[in-house]
């Protein structure tokens, strides 16, 4: 079974995965259903990187993909045998945030409280509509430094909240002011 990590438990000894591509890709299952496995990880639990080198349960982050050899006949949770921590590309770390073709998704990563300000709230009501129709999503994110990639990192973010605005390829622009972006999304109307 291959999924990506939702969560790492340790105290718990678990890890929550989103298996939703693999059970759509794999076992037919039906599309727009999230699928998730519970993973019981006990003493015998070998967890490793594809090349085989050993890793603790507290080094899998958030975001990770992985394969995980399961007891047959549990489909939901159990005891897993082995975690193998597969190599992911770039687009693959980027996940979600990567829109089909012809659109933007927009991300508002901040940090504190779940309020990502006055300025960036709400944005599909604050947008007119040709900017609005540009936008598959809207996702408003925490920023966490823990997970595959630090955003932080990887994408300059001076300060929070910041909007970063991706097409299919990546990230297309990066902005701390919603006039900036109302700009650049008007810019690039068909």
């Amino acid at each position: 079974m291959v999924g990506t990590v939702d969560g790492v438990r340790t105290e718990k000894n678990e890890l929550l995965l989103n298996v939703s591509d693999w059970m759509i890709e794999e076992k037919g299952k039906q599309p727009f259903v999230g699928y998730s496995y519970l993973a019981q990880v006990t003493e015998n639990t070998v967890i490793q990187m594809e090349n085989g080198k050993k890793v603790r349960l507290d080094q899998i982050q958030k975001g990770q993909r992985v394969k995980v050899l399961v007891r047959k006949g549990e489909k939901e949770k159990g005891t897993v045998k082995k975690i193998t921590l597969l190599k992911m590309s770039r687009k693959e770390k980027l996940g979600f945030l990567l829109p089909p073709e012809g659109s933007f998704n927009l991300v508002v990563m901040y940090t504190g409280s779940k309020d990502p300000g006055n300025e960036f709230g709400n944005l599909g009501r604050k947008l007119d509509k040709p900017a609005r129709d540009e936008i598959q999503s809207i996702i408003y994110r925490p920023y966490e430094a823990s997970g595959v990639m630090d955003f932080k990192k990887a994408f300059t973010i001076r300060k929070f909240p910041a909007v970063l605005v991706f097409d299919q390829k990546g990230l297309v622009f990066k902005t701390y002011s919603f006039e900036k972006l109302h700009v650049f999304l008007v810019n690039h109307t068909d």
